[in-house]
């Protein structure tokens, strides 16, 4: 779910693994503010993964990173 203004987009992208958002295999999803969508995820390969907004927003630290483990 997002939030904000018509100038806030955030377009958050998962590495390592692929999401599932309407059918479709992706890594990165467009979010259009006061917006929400449902993504499924089955995390298959394992490691420590980065995922943040693809968008300036991560040189303002919108990222965190996740881990897949067996």
């Amino acid at each position: 779910m997002t939030m904000g203004t018509e100038v806030v987009l955030h377009t958050p992208q998962w590495h390592g693994n692929t999401i599932t958002v309407n059918g479709m295999r992706t890594g990165v999803v467009d979010r259009l503010p006061a917006n929400k969508v449902v993504a499924d995820m089955v995390s298959d390969n394992l490691g420590n993964w980065l995922c943040h907004c693809d968008i300036r927003h991560i040189t303002e630290g919108m990222s965190t990173r996740y881990q897949v483990v067996d």
